[in-house]
């Protein structure tokens, strides 16, 4: 539970102070802009056991084309309410 909130924490400290300019290029066919900038925080609430905890996920837009993206960190799966560590703990489990 305290290694999901402190990755969450490092998330969002990133996702408003940190360097996306490895994002900044947008991903749509035949845009070609290489520009996006910060476009808001959609909220995404993350389960661990018996707590949950609110994150806002870092969204980008695309002045060229409109087109939006939300990234994700590396340990949450996208549609997920679970992170990886805890589905990975779950499977193994299971299998044992």
């Amino acid at each position: 539970m305290v290694g999901i909130k402190r990755l969450s924490a490092e998330y969002e400290d990133w996702a408003r102070k940190g360097d996306i300019s490895a994002h900044r290029p947008c991903p749509t066919a035949g845009c070609g802009c290489r520009f996006r900038h910060r476009h808001g925080w959609t909220p995404h609430f993350v389960v661990c056991g018996g707590w949950e905890v609110r994150i806002g996920l870092l969204r980008l837009f695309c002045p060229q084309c409109g087109a939006t993206e939300t990234l994700l960190p590396d340990w949450l799966r996208r549609y997920s309410l679970y992170p990886w560590p805890w589905q990975e703990a779950a499977a193994l489990e299971y299998v044992s």
